[in-house]
């Protein structure tokens, strides 16, 4: 994300280190608008974030629906 934030400055980032529960509440609620995490896929999260299925069989990145 660091790599990221350094390629695009005309967005501006916030860290925040929170517990996988807190990432997804945060996502689902519009708080947060890109959380990064050894995410499974389940059935409801796919119906509710955008999951990257490139990365593996548990993805990096998601970003509310």
């Amino acid at each position: 994300m660091k790599k990221i934030d350094e390629k695009m400055p005309q967005y501006k980032f916030k860290y925040t280190a929170l517990a996988q529960d807190a990432l997804l509440t945060g996502l689902q609620s519009g708080k947060y608008d890109v959380a990064t995490c050894s995410f499974y896929g389940t059935a409801e999260r796919f119906k509710t974030l955008k999951i990257c299925l490139r990365c593996c069989s548990a993805c990096s990145v998601g970003g509310a629906a």
